[in-house]
């Protein structure tokens, strides 16, 4: 069969500075292959993922559709070739496990769009198989020439990190069954069947692939392998060099790159990475031995006994050569184990940094202890997943300590505080030599430096008393620190003179008394009293041994109010000559003090007259102000002043019953305890008032508007001396009030926030609050419109009743020319005698009106006029009642609908008769009635006058009066 031309695909390489992650683990600068580093060469484990497109029909037209035999004879094809690869050289070590994947849906139908030779037709259903199974997740691939390229990256690297393998290709199943040449479409550079990118990560499989047909797939793949792992064809005639050795192909030599010949030939094993140089089993590519680096400790010397060691293990990749690809140089082996013995020992495993070995590049560290003094050896080495181990590295250490071998002191009790000189001397623990450089830190002082002979001296002080056996606590030449003391390091007694007591015969008299001061001493670190061969000074005063008391005496005295403290100041014990002095050790104080009155305080300044108040006085001891008490005694004008628990002051009671006022003074103290008695008063005397409050009530107005405040004057001053009261004055009653009549107010209380008086005098004062009541009155309901209500009113004042003086003042006009009722009430009153303006009024109302009249008459009957109608206002329509009608001599009445009938005598056949119709308020109706009488003249009278279709007059003349 034909070969299959143009099915390798190589792409524009991708942007190897691209900003994306490699695979965990590993970077650019680690040798591990990295993200688009998917098939360097054949050598470990793939993984392989398995792809059956399926369209959708949502882009081309679906023609193909895979069944499950056919999904199930195409991968037992592709595990057939996976096979027949794993069985062609076991030095590759390859293993391969398969993702299935049976159904990614895509628009487009593979089969019906252009095959290699067109990556931007291809590149469109790869594009969204690879957005089916989410791809890209999270890497940016917009300035890659082909994104989808990028897409699949990321899926063959995620797949390889999930099934744990060194490298990853996907294979793409394409149905090609109806389709009639089996191929892709047309393309100039391409065949149309099955095609691989060189260096992967994709291979794209067509099911019967043209004349090949499916019983063949797979050859086709296993052809197709070989491009994902750089092999290139040998069919086309032209010399192509590849793979990671760049290893030429030979066109036309029998093989699976010709005419998928299952044969490998030596070139096309070389270009896949098939070589072993040196024949040791182990590929080249994968022939590789771990570099190992070390932080080593040598050569000395150190005084450590346990040492820590950290170290790098990097693997070294063979170089690559590929022209193709990233072109850097990366290895699948990883680290296995690192070892480590000391001193020729048995060999350990160290410990990996990141909790396992397993990577490329790994760190190491582990711990060495118990190292002995003298030369130490420490070997390491390493090895990978191949087995091959690094060069052996070796670290050699010397390890000593320093050796205390002889101390001295000079004394044995000392001053505390003073300075001593310890010799110390110090040699090598590994060869006895003398320590010629350095420092020694002895109970934490100062670091003292060795001479060349290896002394130091060593300046001991303490400032406690104890015995002290001094301990090396720190040694140092050059970076030696260990060290041990081999000799018995001599004490020192510190030592000073503690005072045990000061006494006196007194620790408060009176100014200008004598007191003996006594006070007694002894060493501190075992107790030896000072006696009469020693000597101590008291306040700066040498004092004398008292055989009596056996205490060392002196006398003091003071003149003025104040403290002496009496300290010992120095000491000398004859014996040892120790003069050191303990500080913080017992004094006594001696006051010498008189009686001060601090605090003279009246209950209060200013009091009721006939009140009993008191005055209060508080006194101390001048010298710290130790309050006088209930024990003591205190005189105010010369008067014993009782003791007061509650105010903790002297309490002396006065009473007065007449305003004036009383000076106080406290005039004699005696404090109990100490017998203290001369008094110092600097505070002055002080003063009580006894007194009262004058209130004056008064009004400009005697009578006031309900509701208002009353214009009350309170005039409030101290009887005393007439200064101005500062308080509240309580009246008998509130100052406005919302009813009528006279209120009399009196003082009820008054409240002094400032002196606390109660007792006043004061008058009364009258206010009446008042109003003026008012009442409307109308004659008449209704008048005429245009006329003037007949409004009538009084007034008085609420209060009392009398005759209210002043003018009232109404809502409204008088007259309207406009018909209906108006309200008329009190809209402002004018008091000309108590300026009142509140008030009380009605409401009258009265309507402006007019009359309508509607009217009959009947002249049929002889001898007599009939006249019959109703009268109503126009406003409402209400009838008139009561309304008298005259027609002629005859007058009637209107009844309660406004009705009214009217006969009158007439026997003339020429009639004329007067109408007149009269209402109070209103101008008369008034109208002459002339005309034929019909019934006077007979049923044969020619002329009819009627007037409402019964009979008829003529309305001769009307005439319009006004009554009131």
């Amino acid at each position: 069969m034909a070969a299959l031309q143009g099915d390798v695909v190589t792409h524009e390489p991708p942007p190897w500075e691209e900003p994306v992650h490699p695979v965990a683990g590993s970077s650019h600068e680690s040798p591990a292959p990295g993200f688009a580093e998917t098939s360097e060469y054949m050598i470990g484990s793939v993984a392989v993922g398995v792809l059956f497109l399926e369209s959708n029909g949502a882009v081309d037209p679906s023609t193909e559709n895979w069944t499950a035999a056919e999904k199930s004879f195409a991968l037992s094809q592709l595990q057939r070739a996976l096979d027949w690869w794993v069985a062609q050289e076991p030095a590759a070590r390859l293993s391969f496990v398969t993702e299935v994947i049976q159904e990614v849906s895509i628009g487009y139908e593979p089969i019906s769009r252009q095959g290699s030779g067109n990556p931007d037709a291809y590149g469109l259903w790869m594009t969204e198989a690879m957005k089916s199974l989410g791809f890209p997740k999270q890497y940016d691939f917009s300035q890659w020439r082909y994104p989808w390229l990028g897409a699949e990256y990321e899926y063959v690297d995620d797949l390889r990190q999930r099934k744990g393998t060194d490298w990853a290709f996907v294979v793409f199943m394409v149905r090609d069954v109806n389709d009639p040449d089996h191929t892709f479409a047309a393309s100039p550079d391409s065949s149309g069947l099955s095609f691989a990118g060189l260096g992967g990560p994709d291979l794209v499989s067509l099911y019967t692939n043209g004349n090949w047909g499916s019983e063949n797939l797979h050859k086709v793949i296993a052809h197709e392998m070989g491009h994902v792992f750089y092999a290139t064809d040998t069919y086309d005639n032209k010399q192509k060099s590849s793979g990671y050795f760049n290893t030429p192909d030979v066109d036309g030599r029998f093989g699976l790159m010709n005419e998928n010949d299952l044969y490998l030939p030596q070139d096309t094993r070389l270009q896949i990475g098939w070589r072993d140089s040196d024949g040791d089993g182990i590929l080249d590519p994968a022939d590789t031995t771990p570099q190992v680096s070390l932080t080593t400790q040598g050569p000395g010397p150190t005084d450590r006994t346990t040492l820590e060691y950290r170290g790098t293990i990097r693997e070294v990749p063979l170089t690559n050569q590929n022209p193709w690809g990233s072109k850097r140089s990366v290895t699948i082996n990883r680290v296995q184990s690192v070892s480590y013995r000391l001193n020729g020992g048995p060999w350990r495993e160290a410990s990996p940094v990141d909790g396992s070995f397993g990577a490329t590049n790994e760190e190491f560290t582990f711990t060495l202890s118990g190292l002995s003094d003298g030369q130490n050896t420490i070997e390491v080495k390493a090895a990978n997943t191949v087995g091959n181990s690094s060069l052996q590295i070796t670290d050699r250490v010397l390890v000593t300590r320093i050796v205390i071998d002889d101390a001295r002191l000079s004394t044995t009790r000392a001053n505390v505080g003073s300075t001593q000189q310890l010799r110390l001397h110090l040699s090598w623990a590994h060869d006895r030599s003398p320590v010629t450089s350095g420092a020694v830190t002895v109970d934490g002082g100062a670091a003292q430096s060795i001479d060349s002979g290896g002394w130091a001296t060593v300046p001991l002080m303490s400032g406690k008393v104890g015995m002290v056996t001094p301990q090396v606590t720190a040694v140092r030449s050059g970076t030696i620190t260990r060290h041990e003391t081999r000799v018995l390091v001599p004490s020192v007694v510190w030592d000073r003179i503690k005072v045990t007591s000061v006494e006196a015969d007194d620790s408060r008299v009176d100014i200008e008394t004598a007191v003996i001061v006594l006070a007694r001493a002894e060493l501190e670190y075992d107790g030896t009293p000072l006696a009469q061969d020693d000597s101590l000074s008291i306040g700066g005063q040498t004092a004398l041994w008292d055989a009596t008391t056996k205490a060392f005496r002196i006398e003091g005295t003071k003149r003025d109010v104040g403290l002496v403290a009496f300290r010992v100041t120095s000491g000398r014990h004859k014996g040892f000559g120790i003069t050191a002095l303990a500080e913080g050790g017992p004094a006594l104080s001696v006051v010498w003090d008189r009686i001060k009155v601090t605090e003279v305080t009246p209950s209060r300044p200013r009091a009721d007259v006939g009140s009993a108040q008191s005055v209060s006085v508080k006194a101390v001891l001048e010298h710290d102000r130790t309050p006088l008490g209930a024990a003591d005694a205190l005189f105010v004008n010369g008067l014993p002043a009782s003791w007061d628990a509650a105010t903790q002051a002297f309490r002396l009671e006065h009473h007065a019953n007449s305003v004036g006022s009383v000076t106080f003074r406290a005039t004699a103290a005696r404090q109990s305890a100490h017998g203290i008695s001369t008094l110092n008063n600097p505070v002055g005397p002080v003063s009580i008032i006894w007194d009262e409050v004058t209130i004056s009530l008064s009004s400009d107005r005697e009578r006031i508007d309900v509701g208002s405040e009353a214009p009350l004057r309170i005039v409030a001053t101290h009887t005393f001396d007439g200064a101005p009261f500062q308080g509240d004055v309580v009246l008998n009653g509130p100052t406005r009030r919302d009813g009528v009549g006279p209120w009399r107010f009196e003082v009820k209380e008054i409240k002094d926030a400032h002196f606390g008086l109660t007792r006043f005098a004061g008058n009364q004062e009258t206010i009446v609050w008042d109003r003026v009541a008012a009442a409307l009155a109308t004659d008449l309901e209704r008048i005429e419109v245009g006329s003037q209500a007949p409004i009538h009113s009084s007034a008085r004042y609420e209060s009392d009743g009398a005759p209210f003086e002043g003018i009232i003042g109404l809502n409204r006009e008088l007259v309207y020319n406009t018909l209906g009722p108006q309200a008329f009430t009190v809209s402002t009153v004018a008091d000309e005698r108590y300026k009142l303006t509140a008030f009380t009024a009605n409401t009258v109302t009265v309507t402006f009106d007019r009359i309508e009249s509607s009217q009959t008459l009947d002249t049929l009957v002889p001898g007599r006029i009939r006249a019959q109608g109703a009268l109503s206002f126009a406003s409402d329509g209400a009838p008139v009642r009561a309304a008298r009608v005259s027609l002629g001599a005859t007058s009637v009445l209107t009844d309660d609908s406004g009705q009214y009938d009217a006969v009158a005598a007439a026997w003339s056949p020429w009639t004329t008769v007067d109408f007149t119709a009269t209402v109070d308020g209103f101008q008369p109706i008034e109208r002459e009635l002339t005309g034929v009488h019909q019934g006077n003249l007979g049923a044969s009278a020619a002329l009819v006058f009627a007037f409402g279709g019964a009979g008829v007059l003529l309305i001769r003349r009307t005439r319009l009066g006004q009554r009131r």
